[in-house]
């Protein structure tokens, strides 16, 4: 009898890759923006990492291991990076861009005019790209969301 063929079994990179998802991440976390998961979950990462022991050296927390690489790592770079995307485009005739399927309005004196916005993680940025004024500033939003962002004031 010939057999078929047969999956390999997991190896521990699948099995670890898996872990954080089933121990870190439940329950879900529910966050209003990008600041609250990242004040709770350094506490949820270290929690394992200090009880579990490396698994090649059998009687070693994994905390001391990482102690120890720790030691060896760079400093970070005086200057900051600030990790923006610009995009160059047409306001229409309200004088609104469209970034990643979002409107942000710059204003009725921007319409038909070329706008030049700079799209970072938790911020939107017009600017006029012939004098590079600051036209307007919103909190960037995920999704296809069919309302325009536009200052309140």
């Amino acid at each position: 009898m010939r057999k078929g063929f047969r999956t390999p079994p997991k190896t521990l990179t699948v099995e670890l890759a898996g872990f954080p998802r089933r121990s870190l991440m439940v329950p879900p976390l529910e966050a209003g923006s990008h600041e609250q998961p990242a004040r709770v979950m350094p506490g949820r990462c270290d929690e394992p990492v200090r009880t579990r022991c490396h698994y090649k050296l059998l009687d070693v927390p994994i905390m001391e291991c990482f102690d120890e690489d720790r030691k060896a790592l760079m400093p970070l770079p005086s200057t900051r990076f600030d990790p923006i995307r610009w995009e160059s485009g047409k306001a229409d005739r309200y004088g609104r861009i469209e970034i990643d399927s979002n409107r942000y309005l710059a204003g009725g004196k921007w319409h038909g005019g070329k706008l030049l916005a700079a799209a970072g993680w938790d911020s939107v940025r017009i600017t006029d790209p012939s004098s590079g004024e600051m036209i307007a500033e919103y909190p960037r939003r995920y999704g296809g969301a069919s309302s325009t962002l536009q200052d309140p004031a």
